[in-house]
């Protein structure tokens, strides 16, 4: 079992990155809500099962017809990253930037 990456935690926010319909293995996909492309999302808990890390969002904790709570393949979120000033984003590589004289060995 591989450890949940360190940007998985209660309350952060995801964004889901899954183009086209979700395929359900319960048979409620005609039923439940399902996150859709670009979606940012709450995480309210990880959990491993079946060799892969499961999400919990808070936007989709209405239960199943089977009373489970819908579970989402972690793989198929981002973390959400603050975005950045130019002058932040500059600042990253600013040292890329200069030219410097390449010394012989």
């Amino acid at each position: 079992m591989s450890g949940v990456p360190s940007w998985v935690r209660v309350g952060a926010k995801c964004v889901c990155i899954k183009r086209g319909p979700w395929r359900a293995t319960d048979g409620y996909d005609a039923i439940v809500p399902t996150p859709s492309f670009g979606e940012i999302c709450t995480i309210t808990d990880a959990v491993f099962s079946s060799g892969e890390w499961w999400l919990l969002l808070a936007e989709y904790s209405d239960l199943e017809p089977d009373g489970q709570v819908p579970q989402w393949s972690l793989s198929r979120f981002r973390p959400v990253v603050p975005p950045k000033s130019q002058s932040e984003d500059v600042a990253l590589f600013a040292k890329h930037l200069t030219s410097r004289e390449v010394q012989d060995a």
